[in-house]
């Protein structure tokens, strides 16, 4: 199976005076070289792209302006690639967002506290002692087969599924690859604002930052994925870079 990957790179004054143009909100351009950096070596990098054949975008950022850009097997600019795992960075952003706006009281507040009413259905679920702030950081302390993917998107309903894992535990420090926990991200986003990850993104998120077209895999439900499923353009997943690098802000 071939995996598609497009992958971001960010100098480190990559949030520093973003330059977007006015009507599309999109990256403005400039040469590698506008940027402080050798227009050989960016261009070496380019090519070395061509060997990796899960590779779709390679784009790089300097002070706020894209200086190089490329595409490969056959993508362009405006294609909408999955950004798999790195769903959960965006899924992460909403429950910050949550957390500020009220919506959400504390990262130490458990499964069972958040989403009462699913945990009543597995009421000895090893899940509903984790917290928030466990499943955001990967120390739920339980383990989950990330080859099991398929499984848990295919689960109806997805919430039991979940719940219903076994405690097989992980030894310190605890740290586990466990998309099982962090697909509760989506019921618990959804109780709490009574929307959608999709609609809660685009709300939130998507429209400030001028991501105009995306896409999000669901479950059999017809709900978002959380742990992966998330699908934008290049382009816009290197704003997400821009505004982390500049810790959280967007003007």
């Amino acid at each position: 199976m071939t995996i598609r990957r497009s992958i971001v790179l960010a100098g480190a004054s990559l949030a520093a005076g973003r330059a977007f143009g006015v009507a599309s909100a999109d990256w403005l351009s400039a040469a590698a070289s506008n940027g402080g950096m050798r227009d050989s070596a960016v261009a070496d990098t380019l090519k070395a792209g061509e060997a990796l054949p899960g590779l779709r975008a390679l784009l790089v950022a300097r002070r706020g302006v894209l200086v190089a850009e490329r595409y490969y097997g056959g993508a362009t600019v405006q294609d909408l690639q999955p950004i798999n795992s790195a769903t959960k960075s965006v899924c992460s952003l909403l429950i910050g967002l949550a957390l500020r706006d009220g919506h959400l009281s504390s990262l130490d507040d458990t499964v069972a506290q958040l989403i009462p009413e699913a945990v009543a259905e597995v009421p000895d679920s090893p899940a509903a002692s984790v917290t928030l702030r466990q499943i955001l950081s990967g120390r739920s302390g339980l383990a989950f087969d990330p080859m099991l993917f398929g499984q848990l998107a295919a689960a109806k309903p997805l919430v039991r599924f979940a719940l219903s894992r076994p405690a097989e535990r992980v030894g310190p420090p605890g740290w586990s690859y466990n998309d099982a926990i962090v697909s509760l991200i989506a019921p618990i986003l959804e109780r709490a604002q009574g929307a959608d990850l999709a609609v809660l993104a685009a709300r939130q998120l998507f429209d400030a930052m001028g991501v105009e077209r995306f896409q999000w895999r669901r479950d059999r439900d017809g709900n978002p994925l959380a742990p992966g499923g998330l699908a934008l353009r290049p382009r816009d997943l290197l704003k997400f870079a821009a505004m982390m690098a500049d810790g959280g802000r967007w003007a």
